[in-house]
């Protein structure tokens, strides 16, 4: 599996060297943004629901509230590369209380487009991104624990409003290896679909 995605990593690289390369350059510019929003994770519903069989868990062990900072830099006035750091985080309560967290740093590119078909002048509203990064996990559930498994992925797609508001829909792939302590092992996607709204400035 990790050879797999090191091989997709290497050709997403590859396609967004050409990109670049092939695009005449409007605009260079250095943009930070900082996003928060919603992930419904059904894996890591169903991770909760099974280990705390025996308890009174409310459905916040549904959702994560996410959060991401990014540093990017235009190349020109529709493709960006950029850092960024999620940080997935809830706090389960009902008969116990325990807290999650997956703090995940990687790279992502942006594509932006046109949804009305104006000319390329003109500002680009729409876009699509695509990033790789390293799951670090954390939790103090007394009955499990997390380990990094492989690398998580994430998709979406949004809508500048304006240069400094944005709204996205997408979906984060979060393979983690969960340390059962009564039973072995076993990989869980703990990420999900997800709705976020960024600030950039």
């Amino acid at each position: 599996m990790k050879y797999l995605i090191n091989i997709l990593y290497g050709k997403f690289l590859l396609v967004l060297i050409y990109l670049i390369s092939g695009n005449s350059s409007y605009a260079s510019d250095l943009n930070f943004s900082f996003d928060v929003g919603y992930i419904a994770s059904n894996g890591h519903h169903d991770l909760v629901e099974k280990t705390y069989r025996d308890y009174d868990i409310y459905d916040s062990s549904l959702s994560w509230l996410y959060l991401r900072g990014t540093g990017s830099y235009a190349f020109n006035d529709h493709i960006s590369l950029g850092l960024y750091t999620d940080i997935a985080t809830n706090y389960i309560w009902g008969d116990v209380d325990f807290f999650n967290v997956i703090i995940t740093p990687g790279i992502s590119s942006r594509y932006r487009f046109n949804w009305d078909g104006s000319t390329p002048e003109e500002r680009a509203t729409g876009f699509f991104e695509a990033g790789i990064g390293i799951p670090v996990p954390f939790t103090d559930s007394r009955y499990y624990d997390f380990e990094y498994k492989n690398p998580s992925l994430r998709v979406e797609i949004g809508h500048e409003f304006s240069t400094n508001i944005e709204l996205s829909l997408g979906y984060n792939y979060t393979p983690i290896e969960i340390d059962y302590k009564l039973r072995r092992p076993a990989t869980e996607n703990l990420g999900g679909a997800f709705i976020e709204f960024g600030l950039r400035f």
